[in-house]
């Protein structure tokens, strides 16, 4: 293999490994695009986290929201842990200071946390909750969406006290958490969603691609690229939350993603063996680098979810 060949063959294959990559950024949310609310009152959350099994309020019980946990504001700089397997609960009210009722959107924008308990709650007495998180059945969500969506409908100088509870991504919620009216939040979702949609598209039109040349070739090769790109995709369907367009149940699958991570990685190492002609140039490395993709996909295909 000559010099410009093999340099040729290492560019293709950077860029076929860093482009997913950056379409997979762009489908992480941007608060920023979110209209603010001039006439709604949002104050600064607070929180409190603790390790014991937590209560499932239900609708019609009292709740005093005050005094049911010692509550501190959230820190500039919050130090914890970026995934966090206890419970940290959050809480903030909303005012509705306008003169007309309003619906409002209180929206997690990200697609990852295990559990989410939200509860209403009105004069001490909860009014309405979901529990729901991406661990959880896709019917337990308010609104049949990628990210956790839930609508609040409050009359002229109604207050609501809103307490949530999450495990998992909690350090994630104060960057991704919104209250928007409805037509600001089908905004920004519709802004947010364009990219996954594009790159979901460009992942599909590649894999079809890739399965003609595996069909017309059938060589180790083109295998390994179009099992790297089916893997990569369903990883990317997971992250973004959008693996529900397949099937909903997938949604709360980890497994899934765990094989798709293993599959993607093993298939992109088999694949640059081959490409690189290691087992022509360094067969021993090449020996060694299967032996330790095939324990590394076996510890991803058989850890507990």
């Amino acid at each position: 293999m000559t010099l410009a060949l093999l340099s040729v063959r290492c560019l293709l294959l950077a860029l076929l490994f860093s482009m997913p990559a950056a379409f997979a950024r762009e489908t992480l949310p941007t608060l920023e695009l979110q209209s603010s609310l001039a006439d709604t009152v949002r104050p600064e959350l607070v929180y409190w986290q603790n390790d014991t099994e937590p209560p499932i309020y239900q609708p019609g019980q009292e709740l005093d929201v005050a005094s049911m946990a010692p509550w501190q504001p959230l820190p500039e700089l919050w130090d914890t842990p970026r995934y966090n397997t206890n419970n940290v609960w959050f809480a903030f009210s909303i005012t509705n200071a306008s003169s007309r009722i309003r619906t409002l959107m209180l929206a997690y924008n990200y697609a990852r946390m295990d559990e989410m308990d939200l509860y209403l709650v009105k004069n001490n007495i909860v009014q309405e909750r979901w529990i729901t998180g991406s661990e959880r059945p896709w019917e337990s969500r308010a609104i049949p969406n990628a990210n956790f969506v839930f609508p609040v409908t409050l009359s002229t100088g109604d207050s609501i006290n809103v307490v949530i509870r999450t495990t998992g991504r909690s350090s994630y919620f104060p960057k991704y958490w919104s209250v928007s009216d409805i037509a600001s939040w089908q905004r920004y979702h519709e802004l947010t969603q364009l990219p996954s949609l594009i790159a979901l598209g460009f992942m599909l039109c590649i894999i079809v691609y890739s399965a003609v040349l595996l069909h017309a070739l059938r060589t180790v090769v083109s295998l390994c690229a179009f099992i790297y790109l089916v893997a990569l995709t369903l990883l990317l369907l997971w992250i973004s939350g959008n693996v529900w367009l397949i099937s909903p149940e997938f949604n709360e699958n980890n497994r899934l993603a765990a094989i798709a991570v293993g599959t993607a990685i093993s298939a992109m190492v088999f694949l640059l063996i081959d490409l690189l002609e290691m087992r022509k140039t360094f067969p021993r490395i090449a020996r060694l680098l299967t032996f330790y993709t095939v324990i590394y996909f076996a510890t991803y295909l058989f850890r507990p979810p």
